[in-house]
């Protein structure tokens, strides 16, 4: 970045499904603070580019660390992508990490939020859960 690569979401989906490695796209999410949210990951291509280059099994494995990392940041998987039971348990992960982050974030800088609007969010995404909603050291 310093000799001027200007990384952008093209960068870091080609980092996570062609790569699976999770070094590079450390540096791209939090060096270069790229916004992953919303990004769209077109599985289904990937998974057509490995079954013409014969290697096929396994590559959800590879990944995964990669494609968690990228679903608790927001990023979803494309609406038609092939969906295995793997993908969607990882995209169930993923978004409760992510709520999990966003509740943390709207604890961290609106510490004047009652208690219950974040258990109101919580239920509203669906991950109602007691560790989730309440603040570290406040009483239920």
């Amino acid at each position: 970045m310093a000799r001027g690569l200007r990384p952008g979401p093209a960068h870091v989906c080609k980092a996570a499904l062609l790569h699976g490695a999770l070094m590079p796209l450390q540096v791209l999410l939090l060096d270069a603070s790229i916004d992953v949210r919303g990004l769209e990951l077109p599985l289904d291509q990937r998974d057509q580019r490995q079954k013409d280059s014969g290697k096929a099994g396994g590559w959800v494995q590879r990944c995964k660390p990669a494609l968690k990392a990228l679903l608790a940041r927001g990023a979803v998987l494309s609406s038609h992508s092939l969906q295995s039971r793997l993908l969607k348990r990882l995209e169930e992960d993923g978004t409760a990490r992510w709520t999990e982050r966003v509740l943390e974030g709207l604890r961290r800088d609106r510490p004047d939020l009652p208690d219950m609007v974040l258990t109101r969010i919580a239920e509203f995404t669906g991950s109602a859960t007691s560790d989730v909603c309440t603040r570290p050291g406040a009483e239920n």
